[in-house]
This record gives C-alpha cells, sequence and structure tokens, in this order.
C-alpha cells in the first residue's frame, strides 16, 4: 500500500509514514525524511528547545538518567519555552560555542531568576566544584 507525501509529494510505501492518531488513516501526511528535514529546520531556528526539552526531562520524567540527580531530589522545573528563550537572547547563546543551561544556586528548581546560559565547560567546572565543596568564582 503507498501513499502521497504532503510535503515532497513522493508516491511513498506507508512504512515510511510516522503514526497519527488523529489522522483516518493512523498515518502522518508527511512522510519520515520529511520530518527530519522539517526537525532539522526547527531546531536551527529554535536551539534553545533542546536545552528546554533536556532540564524539563531530567527533572519530570523517571525515565531518564540524570533523573536521580535531578527530579529525583527534588528539583522542580517551572520555566516556559518562552523564558528559556529569554535567557538564550539574553546570554547571546549562540555566539557560544557549546551553550548549557545553568541554575546559579544548584541546590533551587529551575526558574527564572535561577537559570542561566552559559558555555558547557564552564557549566561542568562549576558542578565538579560544587561536588567537592570548593566555592566557584567566575573568571
Amino acid at each position: 500500500m503507498k501513499k502521497k507525501c504532503c510535503r515532497c509529494g513522493q508516491l511513498l510505501p506507508v512504512t515510511k509514514f510516522g503514526v497519527e492518531n488523529r489522522a483516518l488513516d493512523g498515518l502522518r501526511g508527511h512522510c519520515v525524511l520529511c520530518e527530519g528535514k522539517y526537525r532539522r529546520k526547527y531546531l536551527k531556528r529554535n536551539p534553545w528547545i533542546t536545552a528546554y526539552r533536556a532540564a524539563k526531562s531530567r527533572c519530570t520524567n523517571p525515565k531518564d538518567k540524570a533523573y536521580k540527580y535531578y527530579g529525583g531530589k527534588g528539583i522542580k522545573f517551572e520555566l516556559t519555552g518562552w523564558q528559556i528563550r529569554f535567557l538564550w537572547l539574553k546570554a547571546s547563546a549562540r555566539a557560544m560555542k557549546r551553550p548549557s543551561l545553568d541554575r546559579i544556586k544548584n541546590t533551587k528548581n529551575y526558574v527564572m531568576w535561577n537559570c542561566q546560559f552559559i558555555e558547557h565547560g564552564e557549566n561542568v567546572t562549576k558542578s565538579n566544584h560544587s561536588r567537592k565543596g570548593i566555592k566557584y568564582k567566575k573568571g
């Protein structure tokens, strides 16, 4: 059985389409190739979404590898996508090599006043110092 992709117009086997419960035929309107292109384009335009999803998963998803260090210890994720975007733009994170969402006070939740984007290496150094009980000083 074949279906036409609504984005690229190709006639492809139904195995090349993702599942969509709301659709009449149970399949998405676009093929998996178009889905991948769309997802890459979306993440390029909205790079803060990756940090948003990762932080939210660490705090809310018990199946996440890092849940025991975040949600398991009572750290809550209380940011919206718009707030993450604001923090991203405020820190000019696009210019960073590897931006990382940082909690200023590691014992507090992910809230607007307690978060910032910093270089990943700096964030790792900060967390290593806090684990060893050393007071971290920026610079």
